[in-house]
């Protein structure tokens, strides 16, 4: 029938009900991360350094957890309940089970603020850990109260999933080019969000179309792009203090004020220039 490796009997879907009943619908990782470094911990899947100030899990290849005592506190059986679950202390391996797919609770969907999953984003501005500058990655989930994004990135073939402030990424965001005087042609282009330079205030964006030069790359602030509607952003450059540093999504983009206007995580809806925001 559906009973894992080594025997006991217990189904897959009998194993989800006691991963539930365990983590208490929570997500069972929380516990590995916190601190107030720029990378609050980090996971890998074939072991990626921890963050400093933030322990790190690691998974083997099969995407189980470590086995042995270490497991889970070392304990037999998932800590006590009156079975065990293929008669697998610490809960080593997995491969075949919970491992790879039904078991762990599903997470909520991040909030309307939040960037949603699957967009892909760069990471930047990471001092502790500033070997993962500039890589690429993907959102994979949000923790609401830490305020981290979970991003996966891979380098080299190798997967590992960090957690990151939104100061912390920026979304590879298709925008149009506006209020360029001195390259007048190059308003109403179309391009890619390569990436942001915090020092100079500066997005990096790839053109659709060539310039004269032949080159297809160059540096905008805020002000001279125009982010998709829907996008989520971070406020900046706002008279009110507390206004700024807000997650926020796009709702509507008035283009003869060049302004948009914006949903807050705080609940209130505010319309403000283009360079008020960054993604």
């Amino acid at each position: 029938g559906g009973g894992m490796p080594g025997g006991g009997g217990v189904s897959f879907q009998h194993a989800d009900e006691i991963f539930k009943a365990f983590f208490g619908g929570n997500d069972p990782f929380s516990m590995f991360f916190d601190g107030d470094d720029d990378m609050g911990g980090m996971f890998g899947k074939g072991g990626g350094k921890g963050g400093p100030g933030g322990p790190r899990v690691v998974f083997n290849q099969r995407g189980g957890m470590p086995g042995g005592s270490g497991g889970m506190g070392g304990m037999g059986g998932m800590g006590g309940f009156p079975f065990d679950i293929g008669g697998m202390g610490g809960m080593p391996g997995m491969g075949k089970g919970m491992g790879k797919g039904g078991g762990a609770p599903r997470k909520p969907p991040p909030p309307a603020h939040a960037v949603p999953l699957g967009v892909v984003v760069v990471v930047r501005d990471l001092k502790g850990s500033a070997e993962h500058n500039g890589k690429t990655g993907k959102i994979a989930g949000w923790d609401q109260e830490k305020g981290r994004y979970q991003v996966e990135v891979s380098d080299g073939g190798e997967e590992t999933t960090l957690s990151l402030k939104p100061a912390n990424l920026t979304q590879q965001a298709t925008v149009h080019v506006v209020g360029i005087e001195s390259q007048a042609e190059l308003n109403g282009q179309s391009g890619q969000i390569l990436g942001y330079n915090e020092q100079t205030g500066r997005y990096t964006i790839r053109l659709k179309q060539k310039m004269a030069s032949g080159r297809d790359a160059l540096g905008l602030t805020a002000s001279n792009v125009i982010l998709p509607k829907g996008t989520r952003v971070v406020t900046q450059g706002l008279t009110r203090e507390e206004l700024n540093g807000q997650m926020a999504q796009i709702m509507e983009i008035d283009q003869d004020a060049a302004r948009y206007t914006v949903t807050c995580q705080n609940g209130k809806t505010i319309k403000i220039k283009y360079d008020n925001v960054l993604c």
